[in-house]
């Protein structure tokens, strides 16, 4: 769980409303529920913000945020780059192994190192 304050400075926007209300996600602004974030840029998609049930959203400076209520705000200059931003937050670094593994071994033949084809080319194998 990230609080709302977090994710405003993680992308350097202005938050209106409860700073410590706690996220578990990101979400569109379709699917999303009590408890994630989501954000709108295009004015298409104001429709659904009646039917909206995130905890948070992020806008840009344009959007008229007094028509908002019971919903903590974060506006900032790019509301795309910002939920990229967002995503960051939320998504955990995979841990990778050192090397590569091979799970599948080249199938030897009689003349392996080598391949030959139809064409008078010779492939090696490394």
């Amino acid at each position: 769980m990230i609080p709302l304050k977090k994710i405003a400075a993680h992308i350097n926007g202005h938050l209106i409303g409860d700073e410590n209300v706690m996220l578990r996600g990101i979400a569109s602004i379709k699917d999303a529920k009590e408890g994630e974030v989501t954000f709108l840029t295009h004015a298409g998609f104001r429709k659904y913000l009646k039917e909206c049930k995130a905890s948070a959203i992020i806008v840009g400076k344009d959007f008229p945020v007094d028509t908002l209520q019971k919903i903590g705000i974060i506006v900032t200059d790019d509301p795309v780059s910002a939920y990229i931003k967002t995503i960051e937050l939320f998504t955990k670094p995979r841990k990778r192994k050192a090397g590569r593994v091979l799970k599948k071994f080249p199938s030897p033949s009689r003349n392996w190192p080598f391949r030959e084809t139809n064409s008078p080319v010779r492939l090696w194998a490394f």
